[in-house]
């Protein structure tokens, strides 16, 4: 429809042609263009207006156009929202700071090389049932509290000295069992040891060797198949008709070479007792000691000489160092004895030149005739003493006799009468000497004056001699 201006002039047209005249203004306007289209359709509350495919205009409901909007948009540029917060599970627009969060919180620590769904599905083995395929294989598993295995297990074989909570293989088992004997007809090699059964033991226990010694030393006594004696500069303890010595009641083998001490150490002119210890039943060493020796009474080791209040060590001798220290064993010094199979030693000692006195009271007439001697309690000492003799005087007597230990009264004398002489010789026999170190030695006197004389030559004619029997 055409339009007019709600606004009409009461002026009359001018005779300008260059001027819009007042009755063109009331005139009614021809619409062209848009208005046109515009002007084609009806006014509708609520409506929009728009071209169809065609191009003819017409109104739609303005809800129509709200909704086209709403629905799909397609957005251009770089259009911004407001971001929601984290967490957020609703219709809000999702912003790509909201979607950086979120993915941020779903990877979270996990390492490069899981942080991406096909990482995760590569790592899952690209298995879309994944849980079931674990489910499974689990299913296959035994559980680590008290397994119950099937079939035929296997596991590492830990190495043969593995002494933890390791499985034990069968070969780690049969390696193990391989150092043990077996329970029927074994075949022990090396050394083997078992408890030893209590003496007078009968029954099927093994018998040790201890228990053998014992019960052979419970038949037999016990052993002292063995001698000490000087060897070179030291002792030896070697074998002699047999070769046990019995050890706190262990029947102990001496070795065939013997067993040495040296005298290094010792303090000369002490009396030490000798004294033998064992190991694994085998004589092994020989101790050197002041302390004196008692007869065992222990069960298996009655009647064994031992080291005062130790068993496990038996008396084998004794011995007398001289200055050095050094071990002497001599005619004129018997300082090594045995306890066990003794020897019978001579001793001997001669003047070596005419020895004289003028005492009217015994006294030693030189110190060289003495000989020295060790003794056990239960020997007994023979003495004799050949020489020839005179006195000054043609009426007055010399006497000689043997003492031990520096006595001034002879145990046996001799007497001469007169300047010419005669045969003094005289001999003793002694028991229950005190057990340890003795000396004897030849003492004289005159009788009322003058001198006393012992003749030397020949070579040996004035002589001490002695044994221990």
């Amino acid at each position: 429809m055409p339009i007019k201006h709600s606004f009409q002039s009461a002026r009359a047209d001018n005779d300008d042609a260059g001027d819009i005249q007042p009755s063109q203004w009331n005139a009614d306007h021809v619409l062209t263009g848009l208005l046109a289209l515009i002007d084609q359709v009806a006014p509708t509350p609520n409506s929009f207006f728009t071209l169809d495919a065609g191009g003819n205009p017409q109104l739609k409901p303005l809800a129509d156009f709200i909704a086209s909007l709403l629905a799909s948009p397609a957005f251009t540029g770089n259009p911004t929202a407001p971001t929601p917060a984290a967490g957020d599970n609703d219709t809000s627009l999702a912003t790509t700071a909201f979607v950086q969060n979120a993915i941020a919180a779903l990877v979270a620590s996990a390492p490069g090389t899981l942080d991406t769904l096909n990482e995760l599905a590569t790592a899952l083995g690209d298995d879309p049932n994944f849980a079931t395929t674990m489910t499974n294989a689990l299913a296959a598993k035994a559980p680590l509290a008290s397994p119950g295995f099937s079939g035929t297990p296997t596991a590492p074989t830990p190495g043969a000295a593995d002494n933890s909570t390791k499985l034990a293989t069968t070969a780690f088992i049969v390696t193990a069992l391989a150092a043990y004997a077996k329970i029927a007809s074994p075949t022990f090699t090396g050394t083997p040891a078992a408890p030893t059964p209590t003496a007078g033991d009968n029954s099927t226990k093994l018998a040790t060797t201890a228990f053998v010694q014992t019960a052979v030393s419970a038949i037999s006594g016990a052993f002292g198949q063995c001698r000490l004696a000087k060897s070179g500069a030291n002792i030896l303890l070697s074998p002699f008709r047999g070769n046990l010595l019995t050890i706190a009641g262990v029947a102990c083998t001496v070795p065939d070479a013997g067993v040495s001490l040296a005298p290094t150490g010792l303090t000369a002119g002490t009396l030490y007792y000798i004294y033998a210890t064992q190991s694994g039943g085998a004589v092994n060493a020989l101790e050197a000691s002041t302390t004196a020796y008692v007869v065992d009474t222990t069960a298996g080791n009655k009647g064994v000489a031992i080291k005062t209040g130790d068993n496990t060590r038996t008396l084998v001798g004794m011995v007398r160092p001289i200055a050095g220290p050094a071990f002497a064993d001599t005619l004129a010094q018997r300082f090594v004895r045995s306890w066990f199979n003794r020897l019978k030693p001579n001793m001997v000692a001669s003047f070596s030149a005419n020895r004289t006195t003028t005492s009217t009271a015994f006294v030693e007439l030189n110190t060289e005739i003495r000989t020295e001697f060790l003794v056990w309690a239960d020997e007994t000492i023979s003495y004799g003493f050949s020489g020839f003799g005179f006195h000054s005087a043609a009426n007055d007597y010399f006497i000689v006799g043997i003492t031990f230990d520096g006595g001034t009264t002879p145990n046996a004398y001799g007497a001469t009468f007169g300047a010419n002489g005669a045969a003094v010789p005289c001999t003793t026999m002694l028991s229950n000497f005190a057990e340890g170190y003795h000396f004897a030695s030849i003492v004289g006197r005159v009788a009322t004056g003058g001198t006393g004389t012992i003749q030397f030559a020949p070579a040996g004619a004035a002589t001490l001699a002695g044994a221990i029997i």
